[in-house]
């Protein structure tokens, strides 16, 4: 697992996401609107209702990226979301579906690439698709007391394939309940939040009709494109083993939050989660891995006129390990059934991020982010003793975006991002003295070079949206690019990537 591209990917996505789909910009006061706690949305306000539904397209090309990634990507979409205050209830809720297609993919079978510490790449350049669902529910309890419970629930659900051989088809499922409680005293709120969760998702491989190659081959990450290169259906790669005709996955979570703010300007929250994965069913375990995450928010907003500011600090710490089993298979009375004898960690990983945020919104629409983000990781793979690898890297992100109404109805958003990394890494053995090992641990080097190259290139990424809300209607459309562009590259297939996209909404 390449744990620096996942991490800037899903920093990246993060930063766009709100430009593509149809959610409403947060008000720099409304921090209890981003917390786990669904009850801190309950307010003493007469009944009010809002809501959004909009569909979507977008369109992205370019070759500044990993092979993992498609060199084109057509997606189709549409969401909504609500949110009513009644007399004693708060009511939310939220609705996805897209529908994506690239071209010339090969790579990770998994829908998410590096979410879990394990991989399957294959190499076959051919066209996948991918359809993602989403849909979200909570409620809270205004009563007569100064406690308010409340419970939200959180479903997602991939479906990820590719059709041509090596064929593979990918399903992913992710469920999280958090019931929470708040506390109401004299102009302060103390929250609590219970996270339980879990995450599933399986790969199955498949070669169907003549094949164009003698053999189609797959490889087997553990950590740092360290693992297993043979045969898909070899044993080593745990595809096709006997018995077990797919690698599924799973990872259960569950974890505290605490919430707490004052007078409506101070916000802060701290979470910590901890979770436990394995990769095998039916006696076949083949991998474990424990996680372990910290993670915690500060916010400050001072208002000035019609001016809200709002200044916040974010941090988040993560700790995962993997181990892999051994097993014996024993056969008694003609049947087989497996042994776990021991385990061995072959890969450690450790990640900071820390970010620092200020927002200004105006009555009239304007609002200003800026947004400074570093991370730090360290990776350690023992898959092959004596030998050890480290790896660590540092990425430094400066994001600012700004949101202009205009005359006549007219809304102009606008991006601009620029950062990069830097990369070490430090092979040794673990003892002083050769102990007469002939091999080396096989690395898939090109894939791994090629990946830290995009996520350490110094880029520079500019994003312009244009918005039209219509007179009559609460109806608007939306048009928007972004692009990226890297100021260098050697192994990547290009310097280049962009998106656009067009979307129309209607608030209700």
């Amino acid at each position: 697992m390449n744990a620096k591209h996942s991490l800037y990917t899903s920093r990246l996505v993060l930063l766009l996401a709100g430009a593509v789909l149809c959610v409403p910009a947060l008000r720099a006061q409304d921090a209890w609107d981003g917390s786990r706690n669904v009850a801190g949305l309950a307010t003493d306000e007469p009944d009010s209702k809002e809501a959004e539904a909009c569909i979507f397209g977008k369109f992205t090309s370019g070759d500044f990226r990993t092979w993992s990634e498609g060199k084109t990507l057509w997606t189709a979409g549409a969401a909504a979301h609500a949110q009513t205050q009644l007399k004693d209830l708060v009511m939310t809720g939220s609705f996805g579906f897209m529908q994506e297609e690239g071209t010339q993919m090969m790579g990770s079978m998994f829908s998410k690439p590096g979410y879990y510490p394990i991989d399957v790449l294959e190499f076959t350049p051919g066209n996948k698709s991918r359809q993602t669902y989403d849909i979200a529910g909570g409620l809270a309890w205004k009563n007569r007391s100064r406690w308010i419970p409340g419970l939200n629930v959180r479903f997602q659900g991939i479906n990820y394939a590719k059709r041509k051989d090596l064929r593979h088809t990918t399903y992913r499922q992710e469920l999280e309940v958090t019931p929470s409680v708040l506390y109401r005293g004299d102009g302060w709120r103390l929250g609590a939040t219970f996270v339980a969760g879990k995450s599933s998702e399986f790969v199955q491989a498949e070669q169907i009709g003549p094949a164009s190659a003698d053999t189609y081959y797959a490889f087997l990450d553990k950590g740092l494109r360290y693992g297993t290169y043979q045969a898909w259906d070899g044993s080593g790669i745990h595809l096709a083993e006997p018995g077990v005709d797919r690698l599924p996955v799973y990872e259960l979570t569950q974890g505290l939050a605490l919430q707490f703010s004052l007078d409506g300007k101070l916000f802060a929250q701290l979470e910590y989660l901890r979770s436990r994965g394995e990769a095998g069913e039916k006696g076949y375990t083949w991998f474990r891995f424990p996680r372990r995450h910290w993670a915690g928010q500060l916010q400050y907003n001072f208002y000035e006129n019609d001016i809200c500011h709002s200044i916040g600090l974010d941090y988040s710490w993560t700790d995962t390990r993997l181990n892999e089993t051994i097993l014996e298979k024993v056969t008694e009375g003609g049947v087989t059934t497996p042994s776990i004898l021991g385990s061995n960690r072959v890969f450690a990983d450790k990640t900071f991020e820390m970010s620092l945020v200020y927002k200004m919104e105006r009555a009239d629409g304007l609002s200003l982010n800026a947004s400074l983000l570093i991370d730090r990781n360290n990776s350690l793979s023992t898959l092959m003793y004596p030998y050890m690898d480290l790896d660590g890297g540092t990425h430094l992100f400066f994001s600012l975006d700004s949101r202009i109404p205009l005359a006549r109805r007219w809304e102009l958003k606008a991006g601009f991002l620029v950062g990069g990394g830097s990369y070490s890494e430090q092979m040794s053995m673990a003892i002083a003295e050769p102990i007469g090992v002939s091999t080396t641990p096989f690395r898939l080097t090109d894939w791994f070079e090629t990946e830290e190259e995009v996520a350490d290139a110094l880029r520079v990424q500019l994003s312009l949206a244009l918005r039209y809300n219509l007179a009559r209607l609460p109806l608007y459309i939306e048009a928007g690019f972004d692009g990226t562009r890297a100021l260098e590259h050697q192994l990547a297939p290009g310097l280049y990537r962009q998106t656009s996209y067009l979307q129309i909404g209607y608030k209700f």
